[in-house]
């Protein structure tokens, strides 16, 4: 029992110590990109995000074309996962176990493996070079199905039962007894996919040709700029909006994502 508990002790004190490495890793290429956005010649000067932010009209274009992408992938995704989720925990329809296990798999497929079958539908309904092209194939996340309905699954169906018995509806069952409770899981959801949205790469730049519809997280590549000092100013300015995000729903990330563990 020793011996376990100090191969235990020590997997910990490595797990710690590659945690911190990590850590300060980041946060040194982070100072260093801050240091390159407020410095010039050893001075502190906030010229570069005056000259990006006030004489830089298209880097507003690209910011406003990621809150637009980013919202209305959050929108549609929330009222899919909802609805999907919802029906597979309210309906015990026979496959219905199968289904669930098909979303999984689907979950774990990497871009890669979706991108030829997406870039098919695309060309087929001529979304290429559309901001729909990028928006529609992210609405249809198996992930945000999945993340619900764990916690639908704790919710006690009696609950449902007996709100079914007082002559409520779907509807009302939804709107009164499920959405309450799982109002954590969904706001761990809205966090994960915007950060995931916000970022996307990969579908932008296989779908969208026009730059005036580029999303920030492409369009640094597409600066004709010999300024890293603007490029820098122009990063942490786009990761802004996340690191708020994080802050202000941190510990709704955490206990969501540690709250999704269903017990049989």
């Amino acid at each position: 029992m020793k011996h376990k508990n100090s191969n235990r002790g020590v997997s910990f004190l490595i797990f710690q110590l590659i945690a911190i490495l990590g850590i300060l890793a980041t946060g040194v290429f982070l100072l260093y990109v801050i240091w390159q956005s407020v410095g010039t010649d050893g001075t502190v000067t906030a010229e570069h995000y005056l000259e990006l932010l006030l004489k830089t009209p298209e880097y507003w274009v690209f910011f406003w074309n990621s809150f637009k992408i980013s919202l209305l992938i959050l929108g549609g995704t929330l009222a899919v996962a909802l609805i999907g989720a919802f029906v597979l925990y309210r309906y015990r329809f026979r496959g219905s176990n199968l289904l669930f296990g098909l979303l999984v798999l689907l979950m774990l497929m990497p871009y890669q493996v979706l991108m030829l079958p997406q870039l098919l539908m695309i060309h087929k309904f001529q979304l290429f070079n559309h901001l729909a092209g990028v928006i529609l194939p992210n609405i249809f996340s198996s992930f945000g199905i999945v993340l619900l309905l764990q916690y639908m699954k704790k919710i006690p169906y009696e609950s449902v039962e007996a709100a079914q018995v007082d002559g409520a509806g779907d509807i009302l069952i939804f709107g009164k007894v499920v959405l309450p409770l799982i109002k954590e899981g969904v706001i761990t959801l809205a966090i994960l996919n915007l950060v995931d949205t916000w970022n996307l790469v990969e579908q932008p730049q296989n779908i969208l040709t026009d730059s005036r519809l580029y999303p920030l997280s492409i369009s640094f590549s597409k600066y004709e700029t010999s300024s890293i000092e603007a490029l820098s100013a122009g990063n942490l300015i786009f990761l802004l909006p996340i690191i708020l995000l994080f802050f202000m729903g941190k510990d709704y990330l955490v206990n969501g994502i540690s709250n999704t563990v269903v017990k049989k």
